[in-house]
């Protein structure tokens, strides 16, 4: 059988978890969920001369991700979109 598969781009109402990983910035990260850095660090209570850590959890707000559907059911993977 053939699967029809159908990538969404959406924004999403709800956060969203990031665990940081070896050499990622705040604006990589940002890029990535199509945020502000400041909108990471609000929701996140960081300032500019805080360090991110590998392994840590940080909140996206109101991230914009990628949806992908399989022939209509429910939503399979939900990914961040790839930086340009």
């Amino acid at each position: 059988a053939l699967l029809m598969f159908l990538s969404l781009t959406l924004s999403h109402a709800f956060p969203v978890k990031h665990r940081v990983k070896f050499g990622e910035t705040l604006w990589e990260i940002s890029r990535r969920y199509n945020v502000s850095p400041q909108q990471i660090m609000r929701a996140n209570h960081i300032t500019p001369r805080d360090y991110l850590v590998i392994g840590q959890t940080l909140i996206i707000q109101n991230p914009i991700v990628q949806q992908v559907m399989v022939e209509g059911r429910k939503p399979l993977v939900y990914r961040p979109l790839s930086p340009n």
